[in-house]
This record gives C-alpha cells, sequence and structure tokens, in this order.
C-alpha cells in the first residue's frame, strides 16, 4: 500500500481496531480462526489471536488434518 492509510483500511484490518472494541457481545462469540502451518498470513493470524485472547473472551483452535488420528 505503500504508506497509504485511511479509515478504509483500518477497517479492513482487524489486527488494527479489534483491540479498541469493547462490545460484550462480540467477546461472549465463539470465534475460531483456523490456519495451516504453512499459512502465508500465520504470524498475522497469531497475532489477531492473541488480541482476541487478550479479551479474555476468543478461542484459537487448530485443527490440521495431517495430525488427525
Amino acid at each position: 500500500m505503500d504508506g497509504y492509510y485511511d479509515e478504509n483500511v483500518y477497517y479492513n484490518n482487524p489486527v488494527d481496531f479489534l483491540g479498541g472494541l469493547n462490545d460484550e457481545h462480540l467477546w461472549k462469540m465463539g470465534i475460531v480462526i483456523g490456519v495451516g502451518e504453512e499459512d502465508f498470513c500465520l504470524p498475522q493470524n497469531k497475532r489477531l489471536a492473541e488480541i482476541m485472547s487478550n479479551k479474555r473472551h476468543a478461542l484459537l483452535a487448530r485443527y490440521p488434518p495431517w495430525n488427525a488420528a
């Protein structure tokens, strides 16, 4: 984006705005983020899960099929 940043970018990047939300109904939802170990967005998804976990109302779950019994 070459440094471009506005309200549209902000609201389309959950890592930017979720930490500041205080809607208790949002944090009571059972949110699951599913990612694979080779996902190019894995670091960003881990950061998102950390933000959500800090609110104590979210869940990060990974169910990689290669680990299934």
